[in-house]
Order: structure tokens, then C-alpha cells, then sequence
């Protein structure tokens, strides 16, 4: 695809409790469309159920522009499945998410359509530098993609990824799998399309207070562990270990006692030792329940968001004649022709 043709690009924009930075993303995005011209911008704002005035506002927006599409859930759901939510509705050739609070800067935008024209299906966003970040925010991140990295063996970017843009393509691929409870990069990252990488520097948050609190953190690790088969294998291989361990253990002290006639108080040891067995049994027997739950909600096709309101979607709007990356990685001119919207 050339540069000069007509795309429409979807932004998804998950929000919760975001009434001090709504006005300020959509500012920012419609000084951006200007210097994407003739891309245009369809920008689509999912409250995750918030309590301030974040819906109010949107609803605002959309009575104004035509451009802004709104979602509303009906409980609080999570920012992945708000990003579902947003990519599956999108109409766009092209479709991505920004963080609500403007961590994720629009400016990186340009250069990563640059590379969706290159013929690149997905493209990531990695952080390379991150304003006013804390310490301890930075290691749990560290060891949260060190963890993916380990356990699966996504194509995804040995510094993690922040946001991302797909291709047409990939959200058509997405569309059946919208009852998945695994993380959305995930998803994307196992459709295995062309991707790239882009860095940028990660600013602070530009009003509010973050709802990333350590609950919806260690529910991520959950989430990320119970989609990773490999999780399921250490554990499995871990537990002959402490078998085999514990098997060793007790040959050597018949072999002591009976051989040696060694007599000692151990009976610290043996509570030691059951308490951090039973612990991990434990630990174990809860990872293998909650993967079944998971199963159960998958078969019984428990929705993982339940969408209470809707706004500029109208349904006898034409869809938009689209691109897919084989599309814009033709030479014919006839194959380039892109209806403008």
C-alpha cells in the first residue's frame, strides 16, 4: 500500500475511571489524524464499567463526532477484555489500543503504519524507556515477560510489548476466539502473522490514579500460567522430582537407622519437610483446578465481557472496503485501489 492512499486506521482506547485524561486522548488523536491525512481515524473508547464520569464524557464525544465509537460493560472485566472488545468491533483496515491515561504516546502511531504499509501483519510496541516509572513496577515487569518467554514459545519480543497494531487479517483471525480468558497479545502472537518491532519512550501518567493494582496484576500471571501448557509440565515434572527426593530421603534413613544405628530427633525436619510438600501440593492441586474451571467456562462459552451499551455504531452503515497485508504488499495498481470512506 502507498502512503498516499486512503486507510482507515480503528484506535481502541480501554478506559476505566479516565474522566481527567478522555478529553485530552481524543485531543491528542485528532492532532494526529491531521498529519496522517488522507488515513483516517476511527477511535473507539471501552469503559470497563468506570464509576467517575468517564462514560458522561465519551457519550459527549460521540454526540459530536462521528468518528467516535463508545462501549460500555456492564461489570468490570478487565483491560484485555476491553481491548477484545474494542479490536472486535473495529472496521478499520488496521486496528490498535492505547493506554486511557496516555502512557502510550499517539506520536509512535506513524511510525508503526509505516511498517503495517511494509507488509508487516502485526507490529509491535516495546518501551525502551519508561518516565517516572517505580522501581518495583519495572521488576515485576521484568520478570512478568521473562515469565512468558519461559513458558511459551510466542513470537513475541524478548523485551515484552506494550501495545501493538494488527492487520485486518488478524482481527478477522481473533473474531471466533472472543470467549478465550488468556491474555489478548497472547492471541494475537499465536495467529503467527509477519510482525515487527518499534521502541518509544513510555511517559507518566498524565492525570488520575492507575487502576493496575497488584490484584488485576497477579490475575495476569494467572491467566498467562493457565494458557501456557509448559506451566503444566514443570509442575508435573516437579512433583516426580519431590517423589523421587522424598523416596531418597526415606531409603537413607532406614539405611541410617537400620545399617548405621544412628538415632537422632528429627522430628523438626519431618514437619519441615511435610509442611513444604503438602504447601506445594497444594499450590499444585490449585493451578490444575483453576485451568479446569477455565475448561469448564470455555465449554459452557461463559463470555469473558458483557457489553451494556453501545454508541455510533450504526447498522446500516456500509462496511468500509478494507486492505489485508497481502493486499498492500501488491504491485498491481488495480489490487492497490482502496475505496475512500
Amino acid at each position: 500500500m502507498q502512503a498516499n492512499q486512503t486507510a482507515l486506521l480503528s484506535i481502541v482506547v480501554p478506559l476505566f475511571n479516565e474522566e481527567g485524561n478522555v478529553e485530552a486522548v481524543f485531543a491528542r488523536l485528532q492532532q494526529l489524524e491531521e498529519k496522517l491525512a488522507p488515513t483516517k481515524l476511527e477511535i473507539i473508547f471501552v469503559d470497563d464499567c468506570s464509576q467517575d464520569k468517564t462514560a458522561t464524557l465519551v457519550r459527549d464525544l460521540c454526540r459530536h463526532h462521528d468518528n467516535v465509537r463508545f462501549i460500555r460493560f456492564a461489570r468490570n472485566s478487565g483491560s484485555h477484555a476491553a481491548i477484545m472488545a474494542g479490536v472486535a468491533a473495529s472496521r478499520g483496515d488496521c486496528a490498535m489500543f492505547i493506554a486511557g491515561d496516555l502512557q502510550d504516546p499517539p506520536e509512535v502511531i506513524p511510525e508503526m503504519l509505516d511498517r503495517w504499509r511494509q507488509g508487516y501483519s502485526i507490529v509491535w510496541a516495546a518501551r525502551a524507556q519508561v518516565l517516572g516509572r517505580k522501581q518495583q513496577e519495572s521488576l515485576f515487569s521484568m520478570l512478568y515477560w521473562w515469565m512468558v518467554l519461559f513458558l511459551t514459545n510466542l513470537p513475541i519480543p524478548k523485551l515484552g510489548i506494550d501495545f501493538f497494531l494488527i492487520d485486518r487479517m488478524v482481527v478477522e483471525a481473533l473474531k471466533p476466539r472472543h470467549h478465550c480468558a488468556m491474555p489478548y497479545f497472547m492471541l494475537v502472537a499465536e495467529t503467527g502473522f509477519k510482525s515487527t518491532l518499534v521502541f518509544y519512550t513510555k511517559s507518566s501518567r498524565a492525570a488520575g490514579k492507575s487502576g493496575w493494582t497488584l490484584k488485576k496484576k497477579l490475575t495476569l500471571v494467572l491467566e498467562t500460567l493457565l494458557a501456557a501448557p509448559k506451566a503444566l509440565r514443570i509442575l508435573s515434572l516437579a512433583g516426580m522430582a519431590l517423589a523421587a527426593a522424598g523416596a531418597l530421603a526415606l531409603a537413607a534413613i532406614l539405611i541410617a537407622r537400620l545399617a548405621l544405628s544412628v538415632t537422632s530427633d528429627s522430628a523438626l525436619l519431618v514437619i519441615g519437610a511435610l509442611s513444604f510438600l503438602t504447601g506445594l501440593q497444594m499450590t499444585m492441586l490449585g493451578l490444575v483446578g483453576e485451568f479446569v474451571m477455565l475448561s469448564l467456562k470455555e465449554a459452557r462459552r461463559a463470555p469473558r465481557y458483557v457489553v451494556a451499551e453501545r454508541a455510533n455504531f450504526p447498522a446500516d452503515e456500509p462496511e468500509p472496503a478494507r486492505l489485508s497485508a497481502a493486499a498492500h504488499q501488491v504491485t498491481s495498481p488495480a489490487q492497490k485501489t482502496v475505496a475512500r470512506l
